[in-house]
């Protein structure tokens, strides 16, 4: 059995897990994208340094601080998810939530 088939049911099976577990795909699914966002501004700080024109150079790494810094607001608790282990709560707040409120007329 070849790395590829290995692959392909450890994804099978991390995608059977995501389907009963909807609240948790998600919260895995920001804080991956929220990683990925505080290397990327990382390197973009790094490489900034490494531009010679300077205005390209300040350009550069006010990006990279702009990308770091929604890689850091990924991964604030705003519901309380992670200090209290109890994801569903935020999830029920979330889901029952009104798509349309009920705006009083003057």
């Amino acid at each position: 059995m070849g790395l590829d088939c290995r692959l392909g049911a450890l994804l099978i099976i991390g995608a059977a897990i995501a389907l009963f577990d909807v609240a948790m795909a998600t919260l895995v699914t920001v804080y991956y994208v929220g990683a990925a966002m505080l290397v990327a501004g990382a390197m973009e700080i790094v490489t900034a340094f490494q531009i010679r024109p300077l205005g390209r150079s300040i350009l550069w790494a006010a990006i990279g601080a702009l990308t770091f810094f929604a890689g850091v607001l990924a991964f604030r608790d705003h519901c309380g998810v992670v200090a209290d282990c109890d994801y569903r709560r935020c999830f029920n707040r979330v889901r029952n939530f009104p798509a349309h409120p009920r705006i009083p007329y003057s």
